[in-house]
C-alpha cells in the first residue's frame, strides 16, 4: 500500500488508545496555556502602562491648559470644564458604556473585555495620577508636548489587543 501525505490508515487510528488526562498534561497543553497567560499579562501590562501615560498627559497638560482632545475624552474634558469638580475619569467611563454595549454585540468579546480593563485603568489613572502641571507658556509647545505624551500612551495601548474605549471601539466596529 502506498502512502501519500494526505492518506490515512483508518485501521491504525482505530487501534490506538485514547490518551488519558495525565498523558495530555505533558503535551502541548501546557505550552499553549503558558503562552496564553503570557499574552494576557503582556496585554494587561500594555493597557495599564499606556493608560497611565495617557492620563499623565491629560492631567499635566490638557487640563491645566484647558485643551480639548478629540473623541470621547474630548467630550469628557468639555463637561469637566463646564461643570467644575466633575471627574474626567468617571465621565469618560460613563460616556463609554453605550460604545461598550455596541462592541459587546458586534465586535470580539475578547477585545471588549480588554477594553473594559483599559477603560477602568484609564478612569482610575485620571483620578489618582495627578502630576503637577507642566508650566508651559507657549500653547503651541504645550499642544506638541501633549500630543507626544498622549500619543505615546495611545501607541502603547494600541500594541495590546484592546483599547481604552471611545472612538477605538467604533473604528473596530466599522
Amino acid at each position: 500500500m502506498t502512502y501519500h501525505h494526505n492518506s490515512y490508515d483508518f485501521n491504525m487510528i482505530q487501534t490506538q488508545k485514547p490518551m488519558t488526562t495525565p498523558q495530555l498534561e505533558g503535551t502541548a497543553c501546557k505550552p499553549r496555556r503558558t503562552e496564553a497567560v503570557k499574552r494576557l499579562l503582556l496585554n494587561l501590562f500594555l493597557l495599564t502602562t499606556g493608560s497611565c501615560i495617557f492620563a499623565v498627559g491629560v492631567n499635566a497638560i490638557l487640563v491645566p491648559q484647558k485643551f480639548i482632545s478629540g473623541g470621547v475624552i474630548g467630550v469628557a474634558l468639555v463637561l469637566h470644564y463646564l461643570i467644575p469638580g466633575l471627574s474626567i475619569g468617571l465621565t469618560y467611563f460613563l460616556l463609554n458604556i453605550p460604545l461598550i454595549l455596541l462592541g459587546w454585540f458586534s465586535v470580539s468579546r475578547k477585545f471588549v473585555l480588554y477594553t473594559c480593563f483599559g477603560m477602568a485603568v484609564f478612569s482610575l489613572a485620571t483620578a489618582l495620577i495627578v502630576p503637577p502641571p507642566i508650566p508651559i507658556d507657549n500653547p503651541i509647545l504645550a499642544a506638541i508636548l501633549a500630543g507626544i505624551i498622549c500619543g505615546a500612551g495611545g501607541g502603547i495601548i494600541l500594541r495590546s489587543r484592546g483599547s481604552v474605549g471611545g472612538i477605538d471601539i467604533l473604528a473596530v466596529f466599522l
